[in-house]
């Protein structure tokens, strides 16, 4: 049951990823990111640069690669935010 509930965590978090696209495409085309906290977005990146660390330190290769991707995404959102600041 624990690896079953392992790979609904990961394939679930994958896919929390990929829903997350819509966010920044919308920040894109509307070229506005007003309505976005900037320094929620900052926090939430480096939260994700903490859990790289600690899955890594654990061998949690998998969340390794998870929390870079959320990382990314993170780092990507706080960009556009910067860019499209009014």
């Amino acid at each position: 049951m624990q690896s079953f509930l392992a790979t609904l965590l990961v394939i679930g978090g994958f896919a929390a990823v990929v829903a997350t696209i819509p966010q920044a495409l919308k920040v894109i085309k509307l070229k506005r990111s007003d309505e976005l906290n900037l320094t929620s977005w900052v926090i939430w990146m480096l939260y994700q640069l903490i859990s790289v660390a600690y899955s890594y330190s654990i061998k949690a290769y998998l969340y390794v690669a998870l929390n870079i991707l959320w990382g990314v995404f993170y780092a990507v959102m706080v960009f556009l935010i910067i860019k499209y600041r009014k």
